[in-house]
């Protein structure tokens, strides 16, 4: 299971690092307010926000008093 996480949570991060890339690649061509480049940036946003709930729920399941 623990596994599992982790390559979804690589996979995210991947796929957030070439929306990324592509958002920039666009805004470089079509300005940064074009629609194409904030059509990619919402995309992006959604991606964060759902690598950043796979973060917490890994963080949920970690014991309060892990240090011990």
């Amino acid at each position: 299971m623990q596994i599992q996480n982790q390559c979804e949570a690589e996979a995210l991060f991947l796929e957030i690092v070439q929306k990324r890339k592509k958002m920039m690649d666009i805004a470089e061509v079509q300005g940064f307010t074009s629609c194409e480049t904030l059509r990619c940036s919402q995309e992006l946003d959604l991606l964060l926000n759902k690598y950043q709930k796979h973060l917490s729920k890994k963080e949920e399941k970690r014991p309060l008093f892990s240090f011990f």
